[in-house]
């Protein structure tokens, strides 16, 4: 028999998108639930299924333990990254809420470094800083390595990004990172990029709002498996940083009442 699932008013909410993930998600919704059981950390687990065809859903339902089996939403068709993680921060009940890969590339025990630094940080201020998983700053441990070709279109692309919109954030894309469940949600309604390149809106949105953000170094480990074509995702990338810039420059972005 399973533990009882304490998440009435959950501390942190764990946000998992996942696209036909049937193989790779049960292991690293254990993994969760083994950290769960060892920490303090009190938390709900949002799986969104965005439109797979492999029984992701079931077999997310299926793995036992603490905070488990995690709360699923499902989307009728395939939507994109951005659109699973949109609909998993405004579903987010905690009072932070960590948005994580399926493949469990950052371990979710990352998680405290984080945290360590959003309760410090709310402590002197009002609002907690967007805290960002970086595996480029010193002290963080690429332990399973990507493919040469795939590091060096991945770092040019955050030079791009940086000079563009983002200046002094290192690593943008990495699938991990921490908001207060008042920033997810202010940044999500306004959210507009539904693939792969939903991490650099949502973070030109945060700076947009005023929100500070702070980059803390994470071990990352390179998971087989990916979908992701460097060459696709580069021009998409290119095509949706035009979009968001122009997006910023014509003030699609306006804070909402309840935004910094």
């Amino acid at each position: 028999m399973n533990p009882p699932r304490t998440t009435k008013h959950p501390r942190l909410s764990i946000v998992i998108p996942a696209f036909n993930e049937r193989r790779r998600l049960p292991a690293t919704l254990s993994s969760i639930a083994e950290y769960l059981e060892v920490s303090d950390v009190r938390a709900e687990v949002i799986v969104v299924d965005d439109g797979s065809t492999d029984g992701t859903a079931k077999a997310a339902k299926s793995v036992p333990g603490k905070g488990m089996p995690p709360k699923v939403i499902g989307f009728e068709g395939n939507r994109g990254k951005g659109a699973a993680v949109r609909e998993g921060l405004l579903a987010a009940r905690g009072d932070f809420v960590l948005f994580m890969d399926a493949d469990n590339s950052t371990h979710v025990s990352e998680v405290e470094k984080l945290l360590a630094v959003a309760t410090k940080a709310t402590k002197r201020a009002k609002e907690p800083p967007i805290v960002i998983g970086s595996r480029y700053l010193p002290g963080s441990d690429i332990r399973i390595k990507q493919p040469w070709y795939r590091v060096w279109i991945s770092r040019w692309g955050n030079r791009l990004i940086r000079y563009a919109v983002l200046p002094g954030v290192v690593d943008t894309q990495c699938g991990f990172k921490l908001l207060s469940r008042a920033a997810a949600r202010d940044i999500a309604l306004a959210m507009t990029r539904e693939g792969f390149s939903f991490d650099i809106e949502m973070l030109t949105i945060a700076r947009h709002y005023g929100y500070e953000m702070v980059e803390v170094p994470v071990n990352w480990y390179d998971t087989p498996g990916t979908r992701l074509r460097p060459l696709r995702s580069a021009f998409r990338t290119l095509r949706d940083l035009i979009a968001i810039r122009t997006n910023l420059v014509r003030g699609r972005y306006s804070p909402l009442p309840s935004a910094k």
